[in-house]
């Protein structure tokens, strides 16, 4: 009898990130994602819009995606809402998501390639190229962007212009 294993996950983590946006994660990084994956879109979709971010408003969201009751309904949200501990260590929720994320993109792109390895009927040089282009995908997309636009470095650099004091030279 073959045993099913559990993908990597943490159920918690991803309830706790739940009620805060990040820049870190999408919608597809988590386990739950028809059902935590809409919400944070919802949530994402008010931050975008520069809306607040509540229970009402993630709610109102939700019903207008006829998503709510996917997601557990309003009483789940408020639940959610009720067990974060902090937002304090939202960035540290988030990379664990994002690490359980890879991981099962790991597990199943490896899956693939063992079939098609087994698959006597492709060239090896397209499964090669094929998990290539599958790793390469994944390492882009964990790759860490601490890019800032243009504008903002400039506006930092004026506004640090604007304090500097020439008389103490």
């Amino acid at each position: 009898m073959v045993k099913t294993k559990l993908p990597p996950q943490n159920i918690e983590a991803e309830q706790s990130l739940l009620v805060n946006v990040s820049e870190i994660l999408t919608a597809n990084d988590f386990y739950r994602s028809e059902q935590h994956g809409q919400i944070f879109s919802a949530i994402v979709e008010l931050f975008d819009k520069r809306e607040p971010i509540d229970l009402i408003t993630v709610t109102e969201v939700l019903k207008q995606k006829d998503a709510l009751d996917k997601v557990g309904g309003s009483a789940y949200l408020a639940e959610l809402v009720n067990m974060v501990p902090t937002a304090a260590h939202i960035e540290s929720y988030a990379r664990i998501i994002k690490e359980h994320a890879t991981r099962r993109r790991l597990i199943g792109d490896s899956t693939k390639f063992i079939e098609d390895a087994y698959n006597e009927m492709l060239p090896i040089g397209q499964i090669i190229e094929n998990a290539e282009s599958s790793i390469f995908q994944l390492s882009q997309q964990n790759v860490r962007r601490d890019f800032i636009a243009l504008r903002d470095a400039l506006t930092q650099s004026f506004d640090r212009l604007d304090e500097w004091n020439p008389d103490w030279i």
